[in-house]
């Protein structure tokens, strides 16, 4: 039989998994610093659930066979899900009596989309989300806290320059208001305007002639589109418009209000864009993604913004929040693509090396310690020559060797790799309790 890979399913060799997991628990303990709590939510959600908030059902996996009696499943399908903000929203409505308000949540999953594979796109995907969601109001203290998590977070990723490109629904709204688009039309603009970077302006002026916006109106889009500012630019320039929209002048006064509450190192990483509409209904505020210039070629390599009402479908409660999204898989696929990280082979900090048959039951004590103490540690298998043992652990990145004398178990002798040095040790719990750190 022969083995074909299925295009936009990854799957990572260890050291490639190695380097994925240690980015996921540092951006965890950022966002566990700014009291997020870890949620896990089902892979499976009701089709209707997932398309409740203008999804394209097309992007979508349906799931034919999933659990569910016949009857049901034709009524209303199984599916799985293509993000993790909709089905956090129906998790919220479900549990609303048993959780604390404002409630804050990191999520990391696995999401599926039916889209056509290509450089840094998959089908299935790791995606690390994190959002607060309020009851009634959401206090733009609380969008700003999201995006200094937010920020923290990428900052991990210290080998690239990344960008927070900001908007806000309700200037575009606003805006358009203002060129006498007709209401009805206006979420269908924002839905067109979203597409620049892909269709280009001439795609985009197409689209707009479609729904029928007059020329004067698209050209003064595409013109507002080309806007991108720092922050203080950016609001400046808004500021310097002449509309009579109290939308539009409630979006630069959020911005400016949340731009004042960010750290100066956070905030330095904004540039206001006015190109930026992000196609989710759901958005109603706040809209920013992230972009890395020097490889334009991945696209967004995360997301986020403000929603009024996420959870409307689902409960008659009103529950706004904030989310933000980071593409781990698209990331951990461009640093390793770009060689931009050293990748490491193995977890395993000592490998404890075996002379003769006759030592490995108490090889395997020093081994058992050392794992109790904390320290990842292998045992090897076979009493090899040690040379070919030692050349294992330095293929492998192991640091230390450990080696009882053949002729007397109680001399522990260890070996850095790194340094070129060995040296005898009396006590296993005295030398790990100084090396730890170092290694």
């Amino acid at each position: 039989m022969k083995l074909n890979p299925i295009s936009g399913f990854p799957e990572r060799l260890p050291n490639e998994r190695i380097f994925e997991q240690e980015i996921i628990e540092k951006i965890k303990k950022i966002y566990e610093a700014f009291s997020f709590v870890p949620l896990e939510t089902r892979a499976i959600e009701y089709l209707s659930t997932l398309t409740s908030k203008g999804s394209d059902d097309k992007e979508i996996y349906s799931l034919k066979r999933a659990l569910a009696p016949q009857e049901e499943r034709e009524k209303d399908p199984f599916a799985l899900h293509f993000d993790l903000t909709v089905p956090f929203a129906r998790y919220v409505a479900e549990n609303l009596s048993k959780l604390n308000f404002p409630f804050r949540r990191y999520q990391v999953q696995k999401v599926w989309r039916g889209e056509r594979p290509q450089k840094g796109r998959y089908r299935e995907f790791y995606q690390f989300d994190i959002d607060v969601i309020s009851r009634d109001e959401l206090p733009l203290s609380l969008e700003a806290e999201v995006l200094e998590a937010y920020a923290k977070a990428w900052s991990v990723f210290d080998s690239l320059d990344f960008k927070i490109y900001f908007n806000n629904r309700k200037i575009l709204l606003g805006f358009y208001e203002s060129l006498k688009i007709d209401e009805n039309k206006r979420a269908s603009v924002i839905r067109e305007v979203d597409k620049i970077n892909k269709i280009f302006e001439d795609g985009v002026r197409e689209e707009l002639k479609k729904l029928e916006i007059n020329d004067d109106a698209i050209n003064k889009i595409l013109e507002f589109s080309k806007v991108k500012l720092s922050p203080k630019d950016g609001i400046n320039y808004l500021k310097s418009f002449n509309i009579n929209s109290e939308l539009f002048k409630q979006g630069i006064n959020e911005i400016e209000t949340i731009f004042s509450l960010l750290s100066e190192s956070t905030l330095s990483k904004f540039v206001v864009d006015l190109s930026l509409a992000r196609g989710l209904d759901y958005y109603t505020g706040s809209i920013f993604e992230v972009k890395l210039d020097n490889y334009p070629e991945y696209g967004s390599l995360g997301a986020g913004g403000s929603y009024q009402n996420l959870c409307g479908n689902f409960i008659n409660k009103q529950l706004p929040g904030m989310g933000a999204s980071i593409g781990i898989t698209r990331i951990i696929s461009l640093l390793i693509d770009n060689k931009l990280v050293n990748l490491k082979n193995t977890l395993t900090k000592v490998l404890v090396a075996v002379y003769n048959e006759e030592q490995r039951k108490e090889c395997n004590k020093i081994a058992n310690t050392l794992r109790e103490l904390g320290c990842n540690t292998e045992f090897f298998y076979k009493s090899s020559k040690i040379g070919k043992q030692i050349e294992y652990a330095d293929k492998l990145g192991i640091r230390n060797v450990i080696f009882l004398d053949p002729e007397n178990d109680n001399k522990i002798s260890i070996k850095d790799l790194i340094n070129k040095t060995q040296e005898d040790v009396d006590d296993i719990y005295k030398w790990w309790g100084y090396a730890k750190n170092r290694i």
